[in-house]
């Protein structure tokens, strides 16, 4: 009865530490390459680049019924955020973790899309697509940084 109980115990502990080796290796949640992810980034791709100043990202454009929208993002460490004028306080497109970076903004019609990186053990890249007048996500991925083309909207 002794042997097994140490048996079973080494295996939660091999178990528990892959599980972690994997987590810093590779990230949470995993990043499968499957053709609806790669439609995505090609939408990403497509898109035009919104050019930002070196204090960020900021400008205004209607969005609808007399509604004007407000979208600011910070150079280095904050979330993008979009305020409407009907609303009260601006909507963060996206929860802060780990030391997040807004790198590139992107446009393609009413789809707003952002890229944005977090960074503590390891630096995970994201892609946000957001409707601006149906005022949702419409897509959120962790992307591959060697799926990403640098076509001028990323600053790292």
């Amino acid at each position: 009865m002794k042997r097994s109980t140490k048996l079973i115990v080494f295996m939660c502990a091999v178990a528990a530490l892959s599980w972690v080796v994997w987590d810093l290796a590779f990230g949470w949640p995993p990043t499968f390459r499957t053709a609806g992810y790669f439609r995505f980034l090609e939408d990403f791709k497509n898109a035009s680049v919104i050019d930002g100043a070196q204090q960020g990202w900021s400008f205004q454009g209607p969005a609808g019924a007399g509604v004007v929208m407000s979208i600011s993002a910070p150079e280095h460490m904050g979330v993008v955020t979009v305020k409407y004028s009907d609303e009260g306080k601006p909507r963060e497109l996206y929860e802060y973790h780990d030391y997040s970076s807004p790198v590139g903004l992107k446009r393609s019609g009413n789809i707003l899309y952002i890229h944005w990186v977090e960074t503590l053990f390891r630096t995970d890249h994201w892609i946000l697509a957001y409707d601006l007048l149906g005022r949702k996500e419409i897509g959120r991925r962790r992307v591959a940084p060697k799926d990403i083309v640098d076509d001028g909207a990323n600053r790292q």
